[in-house]
């Protein structure tokens, strides 16, 4: 009976220990009562558990959490500056005042809005009746906006959810009308938003206080944010790398091969079955285990390469035979013990005897070799020019010898505070099409120009360590630019090229509202890396020299 009843339990976790009673009874024989059930089951070490509850969150909405998590895992208290960081919350008035991001007004509630930045706390404004569109408008106008110029100048990001209310056209035409910079935001993500925590810590300083009515309740939390020192934002804004971490660190990925050579379909732990003996596991850190201890490292430590790195691997390690994997799924409990289930099927190797062939690749030129960063401007800053520079930069790819051993190209957009984003790094590009069709993506977004604030993130993501640039190569930053940057770039051109950077400017003719070519000048440094409307070839021999012929 212990038997049927684990078996059932294995078999469906989510089983009550009514469900369980059900199926091992009969009508001829009763069987254990519930409670033996649950005791039986504690005795093996299974225990009741609550499932913890989570909200659902699209495969659409998971990869733009991770997208942004890597977009900001490197910025500091420099990159976070004159942000705002703005919400809405709901206050019980009795009882335990537990904020609910986003609630509606209720009886026995205050919904307020607020924001701050790394700076100062910003206004808290209350808010009667429905939220809506309009309502939001007349927050924004007559709350915030006033507030930003009295405290934070002209230059400043606004960060906000994606609310409907937030997003919808009417506001989206506010923002565009007073030319506000909006910082990018990921749906479905509280708690990448310092406000949220903020919120807490609002509901922290009133824990124990009581309200007799709204309009006191309102004089308690407007008191209690205007006491909240700036450490409490430090604080949150040094977090905010461990919580791109987090995110990034949580990211559901199946270790799939998109060549179809191989396909690992992993539960707990993944073990490979060596093809040289049948007694022993072949991990892919090139570790043997005996086919009766799983390996004790779970799947989420192991980092599982591509098919073509396997199969290369295992060819070396086995005197280089070829290998054909086919999967099976793997499940091993958390002891030393044999798999559960008998049903298990392990990976095996199939070995042929057929003979590998090597070729060696001629080494690429010095003079073809570059890593090249193209940054443009999307900003629509003098009018619309990013198709130009798309098209400039499109052409100068055509003729590049792209490949991870010659030439590299990477993309990164920028417009306002806080708007520089890499949208295709370094090493993923080997075609040419491909890329192009990439690039081609990018659309204009209005807003600011901050070109001095773009080189230095460009200079940190040649620097980074999980797409580093190759040493002892060139490197080049070009910079699309009709050169009228709200920011002095003069200072982090300067540091680029400190680094070891060629950094070419390139603009684009206009009649009506011509390039600003002494600051094209200052981000060049000399008037050989200024090219206005270039050709494709132009921009090509600024990258590799003339000579290269690949």
């Amino acid at each position: 009976m212990d038997r049927n009843i684990l078996h059932a339990c294995r078999e469906d976790p989510r089983r009550t220990s009514t469900d369980i009673h059900v199926s091992v009874t009969s009508p001829n024989d009763p069987g254990p009562s519930r409670r033996t059930i649950r005791r039986r089951l504690q005795v093996a070490g299974l225990h009741g558990r609550r499932p913890v509850k989570k909200p659902f969150v699209s495969l659409k909405n998971r990869k733009a959490r991770v997208e942004w998590a890597k977009q900001h895992l490197s910025w500091g208290p420099r990159e976070w500056a004159n942000h705002i960081w703005s919400d809405e919350s709901k206050f019980k008035l009795f009882g335990t005042d537990v904020p609910m991001s986003d609630g509606k007004n209720g009886g026995g509630s205050v919904v307020v809005w607020g924001c701050f930045s790394d700076t100062f706390m910003g206004p808290l404004k209350r808010i009667v009746g429905t939220m809506d569109r309009y309502v939001y408008e007349d927050i924004l106008e007559n709350t915030m906006r006033p507030w930003t110029r009295a405290n934070l100048g002209r230059s400043w990001v606004f960060q906000q959810d994606n609310d409907p209310k937030h997003t919808s056209g009417h506001v989206a035409n506010w923002f565009r009308c007073r030319r506000v910079d909006l910082l990018e935001w990921p749906s479905q993500s509280p708690d990448l938003n310092l406000i949220e925590h903020m919120w807490k810590e609002l509901e922290r300083r009133l824990n124990g206080i009581r309200a007799s009515n709204a309009n006191q309740k309102f004089a308690q939390l407007e008191a209690a944010w205007k006491s909240i020192p700036m450490t409490v934002v430090q604080t949150l804004l040094d977090s905010m790398p461990r919580r791109c971490h987090a995110v990034i660190d949580a990211k559901d990925t199946q270790p799939t091969d998109l060549s179809g050579q191989l396909v690992c379909s992993v539960q707990k732990y993944i073990s490979f079955f060596s093809a040289k003996s049948d007694s022993s596991f072949w991990h892919p850190t090139g570790t043997f285990f005996p086919t009766t201890t799983p390996s004790p490292r779970p799947a989420s430590t192991i980092e599982l390469p591509p098919a073509e790195k396997l199969k290369q691997e295992m060819a070396t390690a086995y005197n280089g035979k070829d290998f054909m994997v086919r999967s099976r799924s793997l499940l091993f409990s958390n002891t030393d013990e044999p798999p559960i289930s008998s049903t298990i099927m392990l990976m095996k190797l199939l070995t042929t005897t057929r003979p590998t062939t090597t070729t060696t690749k001629a080494p690429v030129p010095r003079n073809c070799a570059a890593d090249v960063f193209f940054l443009v401007d999307l900003s629509q800053g003098t009018g619309d020019k990013s198709q130009q520079y798309l098209d400039i930069a499109a052409s100068a790819i055509s003729t590049l010898p792209i490949s991870q051993e010659a030439v590299r190209v990477g993309l990164i957009s920028y417009s306002g505070h806080g708007q520089t984003h890499v949208r295709v790094f370094l090493d993923k590009h080997n075609d040419k099409e491909k890329l192009i069709e990439e690039m081609f993506l990018m659309q204009s977004h209005g807003g600011t120009t901050r070109t001095a604030d773009a080189i230095r993130y460009a200079v940190k993501i040649f620097e980074a360590k999980a797409h580093p640039a190759r040493k002892n190569v060139k490197k080049v930053l070009v910079v699309f630019t009709d050169g009228y940057s709200q920011d002095n770039p003069k200072e982090s051109a300067r540091a680029a090229r400190a680094n070891g950077l060629q950094v070419v400017a390139v603009a684009v003719k206009d009649k009506v509202a011509p390039p600003d070519e002494e600051q094209l000048l200052v981000i060049g440094g000399n008037l050989n890396n200024v090219l206005i409307s270039p050709s494709g070839r132009q921009l090509r021999d600024k990258i590799v020299e003339a000579q290269c012929r690949l």
